[in-house]
């Protein structure tokens, strides 16, 4: 197979891999790498007539942030780019580096801008493939992160890709000095101490020197892993398909202890990766086997990392952002037409028929979005009496540290629908008459960490 040269030909051909049409951001720094990939998208925009906008992030950390800016600001003039910029504050926090905190923030910028169906275009390279294995196997990593980089993935509804994985650091640079392109140099990138740059500097040139064809080798190892990856998780989604209750995300412990500990490991990445939390080390996965699990029955345990939690609550497994990470003490106010985010969840309303929330209730000042403070009542459809909402939710075992992150709907000082589980009588559709569904996704701010983004 003949490799293709850089150019907008080679890049096009990756980005009509992505289903439909889309608009196209791409993530700019002003260093080589994204400057060569704005160069060759620019181009494409000539003639694809496709959307495209930069995005760049100034980070704050360099004293030199302010006049990275002002030349991406420039470039992006020049080749008829719109840029978007913004600054943000990093601090450190939840045991996190420096270096993955920017990561995060960058991303919920990108985020931001991001409708669905949209694509983040990135400038990573096979050498950044490549130093993001060795990181991963010097850590310890599994097939997941010597997969090193994927070519694309989902991010939310909008997509990511990287259009130059295959091709390496040399090929960018013959490619900007031909087209006598200009770009900025960040001094970090020449700071040892930091583990990726001692890779790349020192560890990475010794091995090429020895193996030339490293890289090429290495990527075809990254394939293998990547292949093997998907194996594990189809097989995880098989196991976890009598195991976990869609309505909840819980997992039943009782039928999860039926596997042996190697495919119960599985079972928890690929739950924890769907869940949109960063998937823990492997002395973490030991003790959420030990200390959570396994655990005797009489116990109701719980274990921590970072922002994240796993509970066990009547022989079910639950996961959640901790509880200090979230906000249940505001109310909002909502109009039902579009999903409302609350707490990195969304909150939605389908329109259905003879069922939920009655729409001929709802004003033009919409509805009241509350969480319990304890002493509410309603009386749900198909019941007789008014009830408490405590006795409601032990009725129906639902865990006590979720009991007050259920979105209560309240119309006119009424509570109308406790979200996912009962609707008010008097305020709920039925026959032909339009409803409301409500419902409460996922959370889903979470990007891995190990993707070297």
């Amino acid at each position: 197979m003949v490799k293709l040269s850089l150019s907008p030909e080679a890049i096009l051909s990756e980005l009509t891999c992505l289903p439909g049409k889309s608009n196209y951001y791409i993530a700019y720094s002003g260093g080589l790498d994204s400057t060569v990939l704005l160069h060759l998208l620019s181009l494409i925009k000539q003639t694809e007539k496709i959307n495209l906008t930069a995005i760049h992030v100034n980070h704050g950390i360099s004293h030199n942030a302010d006049k990275w800016q002002k030349h991406c600001t420039d470039i992006c003039l020049e080749f008829g780019v719109t840029l978007i910029s913004e600054k943000i504050s990093i601090e450190s926090n939840n045991g996190e580096g420096l270096e993955a905190r920017a990561r995060k923030l960058r991303y919920q910028v990108f985020k931001k801008y991001l409708l669905p169906g949209d694509v983040l275009v990135t400038a990573h390279h096979q050498d950044d493939l490549i130093e993001t294995m060795i990181f991963n196997l010097l850590r310890g990593s599994g097939p997941a992160g010597l997969s090193g980089i994927p070519r694309s993935r989902r991010l939310n509804n909008s997509w990511i890709i990287r259009p130059m994985l295959g091709f390496s650091r040399m090929d960018i640079e013959q490619y900007a000095k031909d087209k006598n392109l200009i770009w900025v140099d960040d001094e970090s990138n020449d700071q040892t101490t930091q583990d990726r740059n001692y890779i790349r500097h020192n560890i990475l040139p010794v091995i090429l020197n020895r193996w030339p064809s490293a890289n090429k080798t290495l990527a075809r190892v990254a394939r293998h892993q990547s292949e093997l990856v998907s194996l594990l998780e189809n097989i995880a989604s098989d196991d976890l398909s009598g195991i976990i209750d869609s309505k909840d995300n819980s997992l039943d412990c009782r039928k999860l202890t039926i596997y042996n500990k190697p495919r119960i490991k599985n079972m928890l990445r690929f739950w924890i990766k769907n869940s949109n939390f960063d998937i823990p080390s492997e002395i973490i996965l030991e003790n959420i086997l030990n200390e959570v699990i396994y655990a005797s029955n009489d116990r109701q345990p719980h274990l921590k990392w970072i922002d994240t939690e796993i509970r066990r609550y009547k022989n079910r497994l639950y996961i959640m952002k901790s509880a200090n990470e979230t906000d249940f003490t505001v109310d909002y106010r909502w109009d039902l037409k579009a999903p409302l985010e609350i707490n990195h969840r969304l909150l939605k309303a389908e329109s259905v028929k003879g069922r939920g929330l009655r729409q001929n209730l709802i004003g033009k000042n919409g509805v009241e979005v509350r969480f319990r403070q304890g002493g509410e009542k309603i009386k749900p459809v198909g019941r007789n009496e008014t009830h408490d909402l405590k006795k409601l939710l032990q009725e129906v075992e639902v865990p006590p540290w979720i009991r007050t992150t259920i979105p209560l709907i309240y119309l006119d000082g009424q509570l109308a629908v406790v979200v996912g589980y009962w609707v008010e009588a008097s305020c709920s559709a039925s026959g032909n008459e339009p409803g409301w569904d409500i419902t409460y996704g996922q959370p889903y701010f979470r990007e891995t960490r190990n993707e070297n983004i």
